[in-house]
């Protein structure tokens, strides 16, 4: 139980950490900012 819950806490650093880099150019270039309000 407890290896399965440190397996989905891996995972789901994991994702977080892939998110904050593909969104973190996007938000800083200028160009995409209005794409990226608009999106959220």
């Amino acid at each position: 139980m407890r290896t399965l819950v440190r397996l989905l806490l891996t995972l789901l650093t994991g994702a977080v950490t892939a998110l904050a880099g593909t969104a973190a150019p996007a938000a800083a270039s200028p160009p995409r900012r209005g794409t990226w309000a608009r999106r959220t």
